[in-house]
């Protein structure tokens, strides 16, 4: 049984989701100086301020473009990334 186009291209979809991108964290200044990172903001009597954390990808994400454009040279190339 042949199975529609898009039924071939859900799992690749799905791979493409898993993708962790940036986060913004709160970095939070206690007044002895100590620093932590939360989430959710900082305890109250800390100075706060946002931070970007960068999660760059992971030798895993290369192999995974790889196998993407053997599978898929086409739309590889004409893919905006």
């Amino acid at each position: 049984m042949r199975l529609p186009p898009l039924h071939c291209l859900l799992p690749l979809l799905a791979l493409m989701a898993m993708d962790s991108p940036a986060a913004t964290l709160f970095r939070c200044e206690a007044a002895d100086g100590r620093i932590g990172f939360h989430q959710h903001g900082c305890p109250p009597g800390q100075a706060q301020s946002r931070q970007r954390a960068h999660n760059p990808k992971i030798p895993l994400d290369s192999m995974r473009e790889r196998w993407i454009a053997s599978v898929f040279p086409g739309l590889w190339r004409r893919w905006p990334w």
